[in-house]
């Protein structure tokens, strides 16, 4: 009797060991891989594969959000070109009561942490504008002296088309987007 309650025993202890390691090789496969040089956010942006390479850089702030309350704003943003009508791309998160936004998957309500994204044409013309938290998300994986991670949405147009301009789609589509750069 006390050799089958020690081979069943063993058995038991190999059972949770072989699921315990499906269980870690699962999670490994799944891990976000950030395959992109650091300075660089790449994003399909209505289909077009659009890459933001000039002052791409992670910024952090306290700032006033309204008259009684401060928000912690950890802000990636980058331009594609060096002209002054050149294409930016700002992924903002807010943390407010203010803490420190840590690796996750934004909007976190839970947390109060919340996900923008300004995407911006041409800066005379019009912006499109995402601030609205349910739009758009965003998921850190790595926050120190680099911040990596992946974003995708749908940016609402803030302005109208300028003068002698098409009119503009109502949203444009943030797909497969990727950021991985340094804190500045």
């Amino acid at each position: 009797m006390k050799n089958i309650n020690i081979g069943l025993f063993i058995v038991l202890l190999l059972t949770i060991f072989i699921i315990g390691c499906r269980k870690h090789h699962h999670n490994s496969e799944s891990k976000i891989n950030i395959n992109i040089p650091v300075g660089t956010i790449v994003a399909k942006i209505d289909g077009i594969e659009t890459t933001f390479n000039i002052d791409a850089v992670a910024d952090t702030i306290t700032e006033q959000f309204d008259f009684y309350r401060k928000i912690y704003r950890l802000e990636v943003s980058g331009r594609n070109n060096t002209l002054v009508n050149s294409k930016k791309i700002i992924i903002k998160f807010w943390a407010m009561p203010v803490r420190v936004i840590d690796n996750g998957t934004y909007p976190d309500l839970n947390k109060q942490i919340y996900n923008y994204i300004d995407y911006i044409r041409d800066t005379w013309i019009y912006r499109i504008n995402g601030y609205e938290p349910y739009l758009s998300k965003a998921t850190i994986v790595k926050n120190d002296s680099l911040v990596q991670g992946i974003f995708s949405g749908k940016l609402i147009i803030g302005l109208g088309p300028g003068i002698n301009e098409p009119p503009q789609p109502l949203f444009h589509v943030v797909e497969n987007g990727m950021f991985n750069v340094k804190v500045n």
